[in-house]
């Protein structure tokens, strides 16, 4: 059994969605989604997981990661050093690619982004600043929501009167100095918890 498979058999067990179990693991809808595809979109080869997400997936099954692991035929793990790439940006990089893999480059012109520019965001190991994405869905008129997995709907919605609230926070966020921005963020996620209650 894969590891696709193992998540797809909990979550049915469990009656739990994509997007709940997407949630419990704190990763995006469209990782689980393509864990249990187990394909790529950029590489069309078989989804290998760092072990960061397959540690969040084990917690959230309540299994250690030796169990997992056991329980996983023949699974392929990231065990590179550089764990510290935000899993959004994979999700983002893998979403665009689905999005304008049909695209006309003729039509990333029209919109203000140049073929090179797109083919060496998929083609290199460059990060990507929150900055960067933001610019790219905002020139494809597109939910940033949806480039992570995280809806259905590809429109952006409407500018209502907290987007210049929003827009200020995401500045605000991208100045911080790295060393801030995962105190920044915990704080953030703890606002957001305290909300739901």
């Amino acid at each position: 059994m894969t590891l696709g498979e193992t998540v797809k058999e909990y979550r049915d067990k469990h009656d739990l969605s994509q997007r709940q179990f997407a949630a419990k693991c704190n990763l995006s809808n469209g990782y689980i989604s393509m864990l249990e595809k187990n394909i790529n979109p950029k590489t069309g080869q078989p989804m290998v997981p760092s072990i960061l997400a397959i540690k969040k997936i084990a917690d959230a099954m309540n299994i250690s990661l030796n169990s997992l692991l056991y329980s996983a035929d023949d699974i392929s793990v990231d065990i590179s050093l550089d764990v510290g790439i935000p899993l959004w940006e994979d999700t983002f990089r893998n979403n665009l690619w689905l999005y304008l893999k049909n695209m006309n480059p003729k039509d990333l012109e029209a919109v203000g982004l140049e073929q090179e520019y797109i083919m060496e965001i998929f083609h290199s190991n460059r990060r990507i600043s929150l900055e960067e994405a933001c610019d790219i869905v905002d020139k494809l008129g597109l939910s940033f929501d949806y480039m992570l997995g995280m809806t259905d709907k590809t429109e952006k919605p409407a500018l209502g009167a907290k987007d210049g609230l929003d827009s200020e926070i995401i500045n605000l966020f991208v100045d911080l100095p790295a060393e801030l921005k995962t105190e920044a963020l915990n704080y953030m996620r703890y606002l957001a918890d305290r909300a739901k209650t």
